[in-house]
C-alpha cells in the first residue's frame, strides 16, 4: 500500500478539494467535517485499499504496479479516532449500492490496518434511498445526512 497523507481535521478544512470528490460531494464532506470536528484525530482522503487486479502475466513490473494501483478500491475518507476508524463513502444521493461499497471498503481497511480495533462504515450524503439507513445500522455503520 502506498503512503497515506493523514492530516488533522483543521488542516483538511483548509483544503479546496477532497480527493476526487465532485463539488457537491466536497460540500457534503466539508459540512460533515465541521459537524464532527472534535471526533477525529486525523483524516485521509482517497485512500487505496486492497491489492487491485493483476494484469497480463507478461506485463513489465512498472506497468503491473501501475495497473494494480489503478484497480484498487478507494475509500473517499478515512477518519481515525483513538484506535478506531471510520471508513466513509460520500454520495450526493446514497442508494443501496453505497451500503455494499462502504461495507467492502471497511473490510479491506481492517485488513490494511490490523492495529485498528474497530472499523465502522459510514455514508455521508445529502439524501438517501429508502432502507439505506436501516441497512447501514444492520452492518454496524450509519448514515450522516448533511
Amino acid at each position: 500500500m502506498s503512503a497515506i497523507e493523514r492530516m488533522t481535521v483543521a488542516a483538511a478544512l483548509e483544503r479546496d478539494a477532497f480527493g476526487s470528490s465532485s463539488a457537491d460531494e466536497a460540500t457534503a464532506v466539508r459540512v460533515w467535517l465541521n459537524t464532527l470536528f472534535p471526533r477525529y484525530d486525523y483524516v485521509a482522503f482517497n485512500v487505496r485499499l486492497g491489492d487491485g487486479r493483476a494484469s497480463a502475466p507478461s506485463t513489465e513490473w512498472a506497468i503491473e504496479r501501475m495497473w494494480r494501483s489503478l484497480t484498487q478500491r478507494r475509500a473517499d475518507v478515512i477518519g481515525w479516532y483513538g484506535r478506531d476508524m471510520d471508513v466513509v463513502e460520500v454520495k450526493h444521493h446514497a442508494r443501496m449500492q453505497a451500503v455494499t461499497q462502504v461495507r467492502l471498503y471497511a473490510l479491506l481497511a481492517k485488513d490494511a490496518f490490523p492495529d485498528v480495533d474497530r472499523v465502522r462504515p459510514v455514508i455521508v450524503c445529502r439524501s438517501c434511498s429508502s432502507g439505506v439507513e436501516t441497512a447501514m445500522r444492520n452492518v454496524g455503520g450509519h448514515v450522516e445526512i448533511v
